[in-house]
């Protein structure tokens, strides 16, 4: 949880309609079940464009946003305009999904704004380059999510929410020590023990 601290929380679907939503849905299943198809009504490219961006956001951070929606191979931060980044996605339709969810969406307090690239691929820079560090790869990132065909964190892909699913909490972990510790990065509006999970918002 720490690594998403700071993002200032993430507001709003800045008016997306269900077409939005409803398009990145079916190019996830066209994905998952090679449905051709399906897939010739996305555009082909794994590249997004991200723009309006905190120029203070890192490779990192941006690897783990848009990590919820597919496997993130590349995060390039342009040089000469940092609050732009590009990001290649492992498959054309996380790409889909990405835009259709994060478009719009308020983050690290500005409302950002995700588009596809016109580029198919993210260069890694050459050594030396003024650029090197803005650019990082993450094809063999541990963290991805959506390495396992079938996976159910396929299943679970939702538009971002205040509300957060806590699970695997020790017995002996109370109320109080658990929205203590979350108070540090944000009010915390409501909390609810269920019997096998726990939601706080």
């Amino acid at each position: 949880m720490g690594g998403m601290s700071g993002m200032g929380g993430m507001t709003g679907m800045g008016g997306m309609g269900m077409q939005g939503l409803n398009f990145g849905f079916q190019n996830a299943m066209a994905g998952r079940l090679g449905i051709p198809g399906m897939q010739t009504q996305q555009a082909g490219s794994s590249v997004i464009l991200v723009s309006n961006l905190d120029e203070q956001v890192t490779p990192e951070a941006l690897f783990t946003l848009f990590g919820v929606y597919g496997d993130v191979h590349r995060v390039k931060i342009l040089f000469n305009k940092k609050d732009n980044a590009l990001i290649q996605m492992a498959e054309a339709h996380q790409a889909q999904l990405a835009i259709a969810h994060l478009d719009k969406v308020k983050v690290w307090g500005k409302q950002i704004r995700v588009t596809q690239s016109k580029h198919s691929l993210v260069q890694m820079p050459k050594d030396g380059q003024p650029d090197a560090g803005l650019t990082k790869d993450f094809t063999n990132s541990q963290l991805h999510r959506f390495k396992r065909p079938g996976s159910k964190n396929c299943q679970n892909i939702f538009p971002p929410s205040a509300v957060l699913h806590l699970s695997n909490i020790p017995p002996s972990v109370t109320e109080e020590e658990l929205q203590e510790s979350f108070s540090a990065h944000g009010e915390v509006k409501a909390f609810k023990f269920f019997q096998l999970c726990t939601i706080i918002r």
